[in-house]
């Protein structure tokens, strides 16, 4: 296995936000995985982690990035996000009729279109199948995990990168 290069911003955002003072203050920081690339086969499922370590706070705010997922029918693939607690939140289940590919592929739960909505390769952003506001509150630091089972042959493929940086953000109290 290798260290990946995300080819785009390949990402799983964990907003955490640090209290201190009246102000809140957010800590950046990027992971990046190195037990990819990594075979989606038929009837299989995948898992590939990055260990976040040293975010001094909890999560505000997830949004998932999957950049460099190649595969031919991405109808057949169930692709889920384990937080370091075990909470598992459903990215996306059997979507996208019968195309190829997802390609930056941004899902937050704020986006303007759910994930049904979307076509191969999935350029834009959307709501994933299940809320990712499920993980805030939970402490960051830990094995995060993007699982990928393919529910269906003959089409295989191949999870190439993931990265997670967490996204900037600052809040006053007052």
């Amino acid at each position: 296995m290798r260290a990946c290069k995300p080819r785009f911003v390949t990402a799983i955002i964990v907003t955490a936000i640090l209290a201190a003072a009246t102000n809140l203050h957010a800590q950046t920081k990027t992971f990046v995985s190195d037990n990819v690339p990594k075979s989606i086969n038929d009837h299989q499922t995948i898992t590939s982690s990055i260990t976040v370590t040293e975010m001094s706070t909890y999560i505000t705010n997830v949004t998932v990035v999957l950049d460099d997922i190649d595969h031919t029918c991405v109808q057949d693939l169930k692709i889920c996000l384990i937080s370091p607690a075990g909470t598992c939140v459903e990215l996306l289940n059997a979507i996208g009729v019968s195309g190829d590919n997802f390609t930056v592929t941004v899902l937050d739960d704020d986006a303007p279109l759910h994930i049904t909505y979307g076509l191969a390769p999935f350029t834009a952003s959307f709501q994933p199948s299940q809320c990712l506001a499920k993980l805030e509150s939970e402490n960051p630091n830990g094995a995060w995990k993007l699982q990928i089972t393919d529910t269906a042959a003959p089409n295989t493929g191949m999870l190439n990168c993931w990265s997670s940086p967490s996204r900037p953000e600052r809040r006053s109290t007052g």
